[in-house]
């Protein structure tokens, strides 16, 4: 390896030109040190290098750019020194043999889904790439995914484009940034505030904002049951209150709010026509005792 291999300008090192580069791939795989003097990492300088294997990033680095090193496919370890403060937005994702690459504690910003893709991370070894008790994302492969309750924030795209079916969030998360579940066209359960949504058959997907709103509403309800935002935004969703679970409807009934005398029985038919069988006996009961005895049995299948 050379110095000539790095192109340096102020500190900053931009590009690696040396063997290792997308220009051609050596027989055999290169461990690089990067050299001493070096502040920052630029931007996709290290980005598409498939012959690096191994990488030894020097104290003193304090930046790592914006897609420094990625989608290098055989890069399986990274040494990250305390002196990084910053990574940047997908510094090592699409690295899918990387084992070994841990952030730093010290480091202050971390950029959008660092190793998006990198399903060979040991590093996490159960996938939740935790920061401070912030999952900044998740890169495993279950397909039941519980959030650990060390958790208090989830980061924007923290599950990016990940094929689970099921996502648990225990009640210790306090904050969610916006569409953590982009692209994740599997999902077909989720679970918040022990409130949990599941979609029908016919949807192929669930679409996070609505739902994540639809139980957060419920569950400001539950806290305050004159909570007028919320009853306007469920009684504009209710049809997929029907894909709450059998608890947290029955909890939604009793508050008496939404299946109110004037709605109760479109909602018994509904529940019948689309299978939702034991919803429609809570709802058939409920309107009997509050409600007194109206007839609609010609209208169901029971």
């Amino acid at each position: 390896m050379n110095q000539k291999d790095f192109e340096i300008e102020n500190g900053v090192l931009i590009k690696y030109r040396g063997k290792g580069s997308s220009v051609g791939i050596p027989n055999k795989f290169i461990s690089i040190a990067i050299p001493e003097g070096v502040t920052k990492v630029g931007k996709s300088a290290f980005s598409c290098c498939n012959g690096i294997e191994s990488v030894i990033i020097p104290d003193g680095v304090e930046i790592i750019g914006h897609n420094a090193f990625y989608g290098c496919k055989n890069l399986k370890n990274v040494q990250i020194p305390d002196s990084v403060k910053i990574i940047k937005d997908y510094a090592f994702s699409g690295c899918k043999n990387l084992k070994y690459a841990r952030i730093p504690e010290t480091a202050s910003h971390i950029g959008e889904n660092i190793f998006q893709g990198d399903t060979s991370l040991e590093s996490y070894p159960e996938g939740f790439v935790i920061h401070h008790d912030v999952l900044l994302e998740y890169v495993g492969n279950e397909d039941v995914v519980i959030v650990p309750e060390s958790v208090w924030k989830i980061r924007s795209k923290a599950f990016c484009w990940n094929d689970m079916h099921t996502l648990i969030i225990p009640d210790t998360v306090e904050k969610i940034e916006s569409d953590p579940l982009w692209g994740c066209s599997n999902i077909r359960s989720i679970t918040l505030h022990h409130i949990t949504f599941t979609a029908e058959n016919n949807q192929p997907e669930l679409y996070w904002k609505p739902v994540y709103k639809l139980i957060c509403s419920v569950w400001n309800l539950f806290k305050n049951i004159e909570h007028d935002g919320s009853i306007a935004y469920l009684n504009k969703r209710r049809r997929e209150l029907f894909c709450l679970d059998t608890e947290t409807f029955r909890k939604l009934l009793e508050t008496g709010k939404i299946f109110t005398e004037n709605v109760i029985d479109n909602d018994i038919r509904y529940a019948n026509e689309h299978q939702h069988y034991e919803k429609q006996v809570l709802l058939t009961e409920y309107k009997y005792q509050h409600f007194g005895f109206r007839d609609i049995s010609d209208k169901l299948k029971l």
